[in-house]
C-alpha cells in the first residue's frame, strides 16, 4: 500500500509538471511565416500629413492566430531616400531587408489596428512631430518595410514606398503621358451583324474602371470601328457599356485613327492613299460621334506596329505631326538613348518619333502577383527619374515620359487604378496628353526605320475595287436616306482590315456579296407569261415587284428579235413590298410568237438585278382593226354568192318555164 501511494503521488507530480510546462512550451513555439498582401496606402505624404498603409493576411486562420498572440505587431520602417531608378528597382525586388539601418521605426500590436470591412489591416501614422510618428526631414523617394513580427521573429514583410514633398517647395515638373490601346476584334461580323464578346466586354469594363479613377487624363487608341459596333448593338449589355463609356470619353485624350486597322506603310506603297484617307476619316467621324464635347487629337498618331519612311509620308500628308510606338512596334529600331525626347526619321521625315519607356513597360506587361505594391514601386521609380533629370542638371519639363504596355494594350484595374491615383497626386509629376509632345525640330536626333512587311495590301487591293464597284452600283436601287449606304461603307472598310487572315478576308468579301445580292434579288418579275399584241403598234404592260422593307429603283429594259421598243430602258421605283405596272410602247416588226427577255438592272446599268427573265409575246397581224376588214370581206362573198345562187335558180327556171317547151 505504501509504495502503491508513492507510485500515485509521484504521477501527480508528473501531471503538474507537465501542464505548468505545456503553455510555455506552445508558448515557444517558433511562428510559421506567411505572405502579406499591401491592399493600399497614401503613396504621396506631406509634412503633417499621416502615413496610412492597408494590409491583408492570407486567411482567417492565419488571422485569428496573429491576433490571438499578444506579442505580433506590425512594424513600420522607413529608410533614406532613393535617388536614382535602379535604386528603386533593386529594393522593390528585394526579398531581404536593407542593409542600412532605417532611419526611424514604429511597432504597433496588430489587436489594437483598426479594420475594414473586408477585415483588412489598417496602420496610421503621423508624418511629424507626434508620439508614434514617422518623422522626415527632406523632400524624397523613402523605402518602407512592412513586416509582422511575433515572439521577436518576422513572420512577414513587404517593400513599399512614399513619396514625401514639401508642397512649398519649389518643383519642376516632370511630364508624363499615359496611353492604352483598345484593340480587338472586328466587332462587324460578314453578313453586316453585330457581335461584341465576352472578351471585348471585358476589355471595356476594364477601360471603364480605370477611367472612372478620374485622377487623370489618358491618351486613349480606340478602334472606331468597335465604338460604332457598341453603337448599333441591340444587345442591353452593350448599350449599357457605350453609355458608361461615353462620358469619360470627353474627358480623356482620343486619338485620330483608321476605322479598322490599315497600315500606312503598305497603303503607301501600294498606291492607296485614297483609301487610307477614307479609313481616317470615316474613323474620325465615328470617334466624334461617340466623344460627346471632347477633343480628337488630330495629329497624334499612335502605332502597335512599325511605321516605316514610306508610312511616315504618307502620315505627314495626312497631318500627323508625332508618331508614337509601343515597344513592342519600336523593338527592331534598337534601344534608344534617352525615351524622354523625340526622334525623327534619317531620311529627313519631319514627323517627331517617341517610344513608350520599355523598362516601365515590361512592369505594366508583367504578372500582378501583388498589383497593389507593384503600383507604388512603379511610380516610386517614376518620380526617382524626375530627381534624376534634376541631378544631371536637366529640366524635367523639357522632357516627357510616355508610359504604356509592352504591347500598349490596357493593364488590368488592379494595378492601374492605384498607379494612377499615385501620379495624379505626385507634385512631382504633370500629367499631360500626347498632343502636348514637342515636335522635331532640325537638331532632333535621327533614327533608322527599318522597312515594314507585316502585311501588304496589294493583295487585296483588286478584289476590294471590284467589291467597291459593286456596292456603289447597287447603291443606286437604294433611296438617299437608306441605312444600308452607312452599312455597306462600314462592310467594305471594315474587310479592308489588315488584321485579317486570308480566310478571313475571303469569308468578309462573300459576305458583303451576299447583302448586296439579296437586295437584288427582292426585285422580280412574274415569269412564263405570254403577251398578246393586237396589232403592230401597241402597250405592253409588265408588272415588277419589290419585296424588301425600303423603295428600291431599278432599270427596265425589254429585247426581242421581232420587235422594237421606241422609249428604251425605263428606271422606275417601286415602293417597300408593293408592285408597279411599267407600260412599255410596242412595235412589231413581223406577225408570230417570239421570245421577249427582260433585263432588270440597277439604275446606273451596270450591275444585274433579279433572275433573268424570258417571256413570249404572241403578235398577229389580223388582230383588231383586220378583224372588221377581213369581216367585211366576207360578208361581201356571201352576198354575192347569194345573189349568184339566186340569178341562176331565176335561169334555170326561166329556160323550164312551159311557155318555152
Amino acid at each position: 500500500m505504501n509504495r502503491s501511494g508513492r507510485g500515485w503521488k509521484r504521477l501527480a507530480v508528473l501531471c503538474f509538471v507537465g501542464l505548468l510546462l505545456a503553455p510555455t512550451v506552445a508558448h515557444g513555439a517558433a511562428p510559421q511565416p506567411f505572405d502579406m498582401t499591401l491592399v493600399g496606402q497614401n503613396f504621396n505624404v506631406a509634412p503633417g500629413r499621416q502615413f496610412r498603409f492597408v494590409f491583408a493576411l492570407p486567411d482567417g486562420a492565419v488571422r485569428e492566430s496573429v491576433l490571438s498572440d499578444r506579442t505580433a505587431v506590425v512594424r513600420v520602417a522607413i529608410f533614406p531616400p532613393l535617388a536614382t531608378r535602379s535604386d528603386v528597382r533593386s529594393f522593390a525586388t528585394s526579398a531581404t531587408d536593407p542593409t542600412v539601418r532605417p532611419i526611424d521605426q514604429i511597432d504597433r500590436r496588430i489587436s489594437d489596428l483598426e479594420r475594414t470591412a473586408a477585415g483588412d489591416f489598417v496602420s496610421l501614422f503621423a508624418s511629424t512631430g507626434r508620439l508614434n510618428a514617422l518623422n522626415l526631414e527632406k523632400d524624397g523617394i523613402y523605402p518602407v518595410v512592412l513586416s509582422v513580427v511575433q515572439k521577436n521573429a518576422v513572420v512577414a514583410r513587404l517593400n513599399t514606398f512614399v513619396n514625401y514633398v514639401d508642397l512649398r517647395s519649389k518643383i519642376e515638373q516632370l511630364p508624363i503621358s499615359l496611353m492604352a490601346d483598345i484593340n480587338t476584334p472586328l466587332a462587324l461580323q460578314p453578313d453586316g451583324s453585330i457581335q461584341i464578346g465576352d472578351g471585348i466586354r471585358t476589355q471595356l469594363t476594364n477601360l471603364i474602371a480605370v477611367l472612372s479613377v478620374g485622377a487623370a487624363p489618358m491618351s486613349l487608341h480606340i478602334a472606331p470601328e468597335l465604338l460604332d459596333g457598341l453603337g448599333r448593338s441591340s444587345n442591353p449589355a452593350d448599350i449599357a457599356l457605350l453609355a458608361q463609356l461615353e462620358p469619360l470619353l470627353a474627358v480623356h485624350e482620343l486619338l485620330t485613327n483608321t476605322f479598322v486597322s490599315f497600315d500606312p506603310s503598305s497603303a503607301s506603297r501600294s498606291l492607296m492613299k485614297s483609301e487610307f484617307a477614307e479609313q481616317l476619316e470615316s474613323g474620325r467621324a465615328v470617334l466624334d460621334a461617340h466623344n460627346r464635347e471632347g477633343v480628337i487629337s488630330e495629329n497624334v498618331w499612335f502605332s502597335r506596329s512599325l511605321v516605316d519612311d514610306d508610312g511616315m509620308k504618307l502620315l505627314g500628308e495626312s497631318g500627323i505631326q508625332s508618331v508614337v510606338f509601343t515597344p513592342q512596334a519600336a523593338a527592331s529600331i534598337g534601344t534608344l538613348d534617352s525615351y524622354l525626347k523625340p526622334y525623327k526619321s534619317v531620311v529627313g521625315n519631319s514627323l517627331a518619333i517617341r517610344v513608350s519607356d520599355p523598362g516601365f513597360a515590361k512592369t505594366l506587361s508583367g504578372l500582378y502577383r501583388n498589383p497593389v505594391q507593384q503600383s507604388f514601386a512603379l511610380a516610386a521609380e517614376i518620380v526617382a527619374q524626375q530627381q534624376e533629370i534634376i541631378l544631371a542638371g536637366g529640366k524635367p519639363n523639357e522632357r516627357q515620359l510616355l508610359l504604356s504596355s509592352t504591347s500598349g494594350a490596357l493593364p488590368d484595374r488592379t494595378i492601374m487604378v492605384p498607379l494612377l491615383l499615385a501620379l495624379a497626386r505626385a507634385p512631382q509629376l504633370n500629367m499631360v496628353g500626347l498632343s502636348a509632345a514637342s515636335l522635331a525640330e532640325e537638331s532632333t536626333t535621327a533614327v533608322v526605320l527599318p522597312r515594314t512587311t507585316r502585311v501588304d495590301l496589294a493583295a487585296t487591293k483588286d478584289v476590294i475595287a471590284k467589291l467597291r464597284s459593286e456596292v456603289q452600283s447597287t447603291s443606286t436601287m437604294l433611296p438617299p436616306d437608306a441605312t444600308q449606304h452607312v452599312l455597306w461603307k462600314s462592310s467594305l472598310l471594315a474587310t479592308s482590315a489588315d488584321t485579317l487572315d486570308a480566310d478571313e478576308f475571303a469569308r468578309y468579301v462573300k459576305g458583303l456579296r451576299g447583302q448586296l445580292r439579296t437586295l437584288r434579288l427582292m426585285v422580280s418579275v412574274p415569269d412564263s407569261l405570254t403577251f398578246t399584241l393586237g396589232s403592230k403598234l401597241s402597250d405592253l404592260r409588265l408588272q415588277v415587284r419589290n419585296e424588301s422593307a425600303v423603295s428600291l429603283s431599278v432599270k427596265v429594259e425589254l429585247a426581242s428579235a421581232k420587235l422594237q421598243f421606241p422609249q428604251g430602258p425605263q428606271i422606275v421605283t417601286i415602293a417597300p413590298n408593293s408592285a408597279v405596272d411599267v407600260v412599255v410602247p410596242v412595235q412589231a416588226r413581223a406577225n408570230g410568237s417570239f421570245p421577249l427577255n427582260v433585263i432588270l438592272t440597277t439604275p446606273d446599268g451596270l450591275t444585274q438585278v433579279g433572275q433573268p427573265t424570258r417571256l413570249t409575246a404572241r403578235v398577229s397581224a389580223l388582230a383588231g382593226l383586220g378583224q372588221v376588214a377581213t369581216g367585211a370581206a366576207i360578208l361581201i362573198l356571201m352576198s354575192w354568192w347569194i345573189a349568184h345562187w339566186r340569178a341562176r335558180k331565176r335561169a334555170q327556171a326561166v329556160r323550164k318555164h312551159p311557155a318555152l317547151q
